[in-house]
């Protein structure tokens, strides 16, 4: 059995986020994944669950999204029924309206603009959305949410006065805003700003949590290797033998980790597999 080693770097991507190289294996296409299989027993995936819109309710402590999750709510759902009301019981149509809510729940973390989730929502419901449908859409998540517009905001103001923006781990983006520039460069440079220390953060939480549990792992004298590393996720090769100590292992380091701004609980799910591309959702 042949063994890939992917080149991992801190200083390729402007978040500081993780990237990989020769080959690039957190962009392997899912139906070449099968292909990697297990040196030792089990891969398994462990994901943080909607990492980002955690650490967003960090960041602008909006109330509804704080709620949400510190009740373990469907934040998707949540979203839903702000934008269309009561589930309809046509299930094509509860699923359309899902899909929009996911839209802009991930999409405003990214600073998407009305023409982005015009853009998105065409792609996905296979219809044309307009850009006037989409900003109904901003509108309304803004309502529901107005913490994240204030937290957006805040993060152009910043930048428009200090040109640079913080995140809660110190890293520091530096924003050259010019007096001649387009509206159009302005505009992604602000979506720039938003998103950063979203992103940012949630790169080094995850950097924080592989360190915790390479740690916790060597302590316990547990074998089982860390083999590769995609965004929000940690790939683990695992003994069989060491399955179980792992499961338990893995979970609660990943998730009980404190820092003042963290306002919400973290989520980490288990996928299992004997080969990459056959990976099956577990329950502890």
């Amino acid at each position: 059995m042949g063994v890939i080693h992917g080149d991992y770097s801190f200083i390729t991507t402007a978040t500081g986020r993780l990237a990989c190289e020769k080959p690039n294996l957190q962009n392997i296409p899912y139906l070449v994944r099968p292909v990697f299989r297990s040196k030792y027993g089990y891969f398994l995936e462990a994901d943080y669950s909607q990492l980002e819109l955690r650490i967003l309710a960090g960041y602008s402590s909006d109330e509804a999204l704080v709620a949400a999750f510190l009740a373990g709510e469907d934040i998707h759902e949540q979203t839903r029924q702000a934008l269309f009301g009561d589930k309809p019981k046509a299930e094509k149509k509860a699923h359309t309206q899902r899909v929009v809510a996911k839209t802009l729940n991930f999409g405003i973390a990214y600073g998407i603009t009305p023409i982005g989730i015009s853009i998105s929502l065409s792609k996905e419901l296979d219809r044309k959305v307009g850009l006037k449908e989409a900003a109904d859409y901003i509108t309304l998540f803004f309502d529901k949410y107005p913490g994240v517009r204030d937290y957006m905001d805040n993060v152009k103001k910043v930048v428009r006065e200090d040109g640079y923006i913080d995140t809660f781990f110190g890293r520091r983006r530096e924003f050259d805003i010019s007096p001649g520039m387009y509206s159009n460069q302005l505009e992604k440079l602000y979506k720039e700003a938003v998103n950063y220390p979203i992103q940012s953060t949630a790169s080094d939480l995850v950097l924080v949590a592989t360190g915790r549990v390479w740690h916790r792992k060597m302590d316990m004298g547990l074998k089982s290797k860390m083999c590769a590393h995609v965004h929000d996720n940690i790939l683990f090769d695992l003994y069989d033998k060491e399955l179980e100590p792992m499961l338990k292992m893995v979970k609660p380091t990943m998730e009980d980790i404190e820092f003042d701004w963290l306002n919400v609980p973290l989520k980490v799910d288990f996928k299992l597999g004997r080969n990459w591309g056959e990976l099956e959702e577990i329950n502890l």
